[in-house]
């Protein structure tokens, strides 16, 4: 059962996080230097010892300061026990597992904390650029301290967007932004104004989510499914319906063109 009262203290919960995050960050370097054993999963996608050992990692230092919280990760097997929690954190300890095996730089370590399925913390580390993005419900999203904050006049026909070539068409876009960068990292980007939209309308899973909804929206963007709705995370299905994460302008004609096409 959930402890009778929540920490109320968000502050500390950031640093918790953070202090976590970094541990982890380090763990993942001495893996990415040395080239991590790999294989693949049931599903087909990679995993690799550093994914693992990651996850560990973060659990350990999230579960000692926190025993209270509820868990979620890519590399966790969902007991579900998550469910009864009010808070939840949610991580994915590698995103890009691809690119962190081959040795790239693109790759990240996400984590959120959820209350009442929804984010209201959220830290993409990306160790190998020496980034780290933090966002605070409320408090604004950050990159290595400086804040972010999304220009909004930006329109569908002169956006470049990262989506698949059946989603460019339905959008009367001929061509779009690559997309290699991990899913969590692509949001922190275009929480930045370095990239300006994303669209899929494939099922995207709760962890590759969850922390870079939070760094949208605190930047002053959107995100929501395919159809426009918003997130509510820690539900037992852990996928959602699509995705698309904009500035809220963009967002909405993209909504649109899609009912439309």
């Amino acid at each position: 059962m959930q402890a009778p009262e929540l920490i109320d203290d968000l502050a500390t919960d950031v640093e918790i996080a953070r202090t976590a995050v970094e541990a982890a960050s380090a763990l993942a370097l001495d893996h990415w230097k040395r080239g991590p054993l790999h294989w693949d999963k049931s599903d087909g996608s990679p995993v690799s010892e550093g994914d693992l050992a990651v996850d560990r990692r973060l659990r350990e230092a999230l579960d000692k300061e926190r025993p209270d919280y509820g868990w979620l990760s890519e590399e966790t097997p969902d007991d579900h026990r998550r469910l009864a929690k009010r808070r939840v954190w949610i991580a994915d300890p590698i995103d890009g597992t691809r690119d962190f095996i081959a040795g790239g730089i693109d790759w990240c370590i996400a984590l959120a904390l959820l209350e009442d399925g929804k984010p209201v913390l959220a830290i993409v580390s990306c160790p190998a650029r020496e980034e780290i993005f933090i966002a605070r419900r409320g408090e604004g999203a950050y990159r290595n301290k400086e804040r972010l904050k999304m220009a909004d006049a930006l329109r569908l026909g002169d956006a470049s967007i990262v989506a698949n070539r059946s989603v460019l068409a339905r959008l009367g876009k001929t061509s779009g932004a690559a997309a290699h960068l991990a899913l969590s990292l692509r949001l922190c980007r275009i929480a930045e104004g370095h990239l300006d939209a994303t669209v899929a309308t494939t099922p995207k899973h709760d962890w590759d989510l969850a922390p870079g909804d939070l760094m949208v929206r605190e930047a002053g963007g959107r995100v929501s499914t395919a159809e426009g709705a918003p997130y509510l995370f820690n539900r037992r299905e852990t996928r959602q319906a699509g995705l698309i994460a904009a500035p809220s302008r963009l967002h909405q004609d993209i909504v649109e063109k899609l009912r439309d096409t």
